[in-house]
């Protein structure tokens, strides 16, 4: 608790000069007419294609404002319409239909059209390439359970007219699941700049290093790993832009505060330390605001390849969860074991309290039956300071039942890429699931086991999913998810440490901002204020 005492005290003892600081830079940036905002990101992103990053949130708020999306999921979780104006199931419930927006162009000024969907979605399914998303396409007809095509063009997507697209579907879907995953996962590629290549040759076409989207912002400059400035696109079609250019600004956790009172930076991703948020709750120069749910969740994420589910058992039981919410979110969460999240009326609150006797008979079964060797390191992959100082929280914890746990510090690419194939067995994330149960199923579908960086292979998970999928009777889906909550118990898939009330800081001259929406990997920047 010595830290934390003592960077309240910084924190106290700053603020009264940083607000000074950043009021003084607002009054100097009256008089200029360019308005830049700055979006402080914790991790660095790897790349600005949205169907090759391996970087997660962090790539994926900066692809957001460069290329368009079906839809936008406010911080309701609510769907809105983005690239579609609007959209309809057939009354059998086996396709979708989406109306575009007429007005949206690309960057370059070239109309966007349903050529422009049917060459994205013709990418995304291609099984001549090898991409990390492709979740929403395995809901069409003429696609596998991972979302790549049967055979060459099978994806089931119909033009109808230059704006008007049909998708059909496999099986009739929960319409909030199937738009969540479209509105977070389908971002609109311009046809006209791939014109004669091959998929494979879009992939590593040279493109991707000043890239030409329809989304609210255009590319303008990048400094690999360090920050990459967008121009507001002045003719982008849910209105015109607040600010005038955009930059995504690396940085660490650590000086997200001191960045927004200072008027270096305007919001922040991740979330700001929750010691943080309640010292500086009622300073001007900062804007602070508490989510109304918990909803960020705080997790040990395994690969279940490189793991026994005694193993994970055996750190699910060691590590000292109640000890982590207090010291690092104040208490402001909630335990749980699922990740369905604890105020969802699906979730059933099944408990694993630390129980060091039960951990150190987890981690002695998997010795004794030839899962694990004795003497031989778990390694934990993290990506935040916040993060690595709770690894050493679970390092200490998991001593205590005779398991050495090593922490490595890398970048997000890097640690999920590390995870993936087995280097690490586990690293410290935060995941953002909606209300929807369904909302992170491709983390648990065996289908996407060898795709995802978590390889949970597991046919009751599937069974499961496959029911949830097209059950709408509010009582047979909390039966379900019940269900699902005791696999997850029983494997051990993930070790989740509590689900966290989340804070974010915002500069007090940004208006409408929708903070929560980035942990949908979207924003709203057309909703934006600026103030003088």
């Amino acid at each position: 608790m010595s830290y934390m005492l003592t960077r309240r005290s910084l924190l106290a003892a700053a603020a009264a000069g940083l607000g000074a600081l950043a009021l003084s830079g607002c009054e100097a940036a009256k008089g200029e007419q360019r308005i830049a905002l700055t979006f402080a990101l914790a991790s660095p992103w790897d790349t600005l294609n949205p169907y090759t990053s391996n970087a997660g949130s962090f790539a994926a708020l900066v692809q957001d404002k460069i290329f368009d999306k079906i839809g936008y999921i406010n911080e309701d979780f609510k769907v809105e319409p983005r690239a579609a104006s609007s959209w309809e199931l057939s009354d059998d419930g086996m396709s979708i239909t989406f109306h575009l927006d007429r007005d949206a162009t690309f960057h370059d000024g070239v109309p966007v059209t349903a050529d422009d969907w049917l060459f994205t979605m013709g990418y995304v399914t291609s099984a001549d390439v090898t991409l990390t998303s492709h979740s929403f396409a395995r809901y069409l007809e003429g696609t596998t359970d991972a979302g790549i095509e049967t055979s060459a063009g099978s994806a089931a997507i119909e033009k109808l007219d230059d704006y008007t697209v049909v998708c059909h579907l496999k099986r009739p879907y929960a319409l909030q699941s199937l738009m969540e995953s479209a509105a977070k996962t389908f971002h609109i590629l311009p046809a006209h700049c791939f014109e004669g290549m091959t998929y494979p040759e879009v992939t590593d076409a040279p493109y991707w290093s000043a890239p030409v989207g329809s989304g609210p912002c255009s590319f303008s400059s990048m400094v690999s790993g360090t920050s990459i400035t967008l121009d507001a696109y002045a003719d982008y079609h849910l209105g015109p832009l607040a600010f005038d250019e955009f930059t995504f600004q690396v940085m660490a956790q650590s000086n997200f505060v001191n960045s927004i009172m200072a008027g270096d930076a305007d919001l922040t991703y991740t979330a700001i330390p929750t010691e943080d948020a309640l010292v500086l709750k009622d300073e001007p120069a900062i804007s602070i605001t508490r989510q109304e749910h918990p909803t960020f969740l705080q997790v040990l994420a395994w690969n279940n390849e490189a793991t026994s589910a005694n193993i994970r058992r055996a750190v699910n039981f060691g590590i000292d969860k109640q000890l982590i919410l207090d010291e690092y979110y104040e208490g402001e969460g909630k335990l749980t074991e699922s990740v369905i999240l604890p105020d969802s009326p699906y979730f059933k609150g099944n408990e694993a309290p630390r129980d060091v006797d039960q951990a150190r008979s987890y981690f002695e079964a998997a010795i004794a039956a030839g899962e694990w060797q004795e003497g031989a390191p778990i390694i934990i992959g993290v990506n935040t300071t916040s993060r690595q100082s709770q690894g050493a929280v679970i390092q200490q914890n998991l001593a205590e039942i005779g398991l050495d746990c090593q922490i490595q510090m890398y970048d997000s690419a890097t640690m999920w890429a590390y995870l993936r194939d087995g280097t690490i067995h586990g690293c410290l994330m935060g995941l953002m699931p909606t209300n929807d149960p369904m909302s992170l199923y491709s983390y648990f579908d065996s289908s996407y086991a060898q795709s995802t960086w978590f390889h949970v292979n597991d046919e009751r998970f599937d069974d499961i999913i496959n029911k949830l999928e097209v059950e709408n009777d509010e009582d047979a889906k909390r039966e379900l998810c019940y269900q699902f909550q005791d696999v997850e118990s029983d494997i051990v898939p993930f070790s989740w440490i509590c689900a966290q009330y989340s804070f974010a800081a915002t500069s007090p001259r940004l208006g409408n901002a929708d903070p929560f929406a980035s942990d949908q990997f979207n924003n709203a920047v057309w909703k934006w204020t600026v103030a003088a």
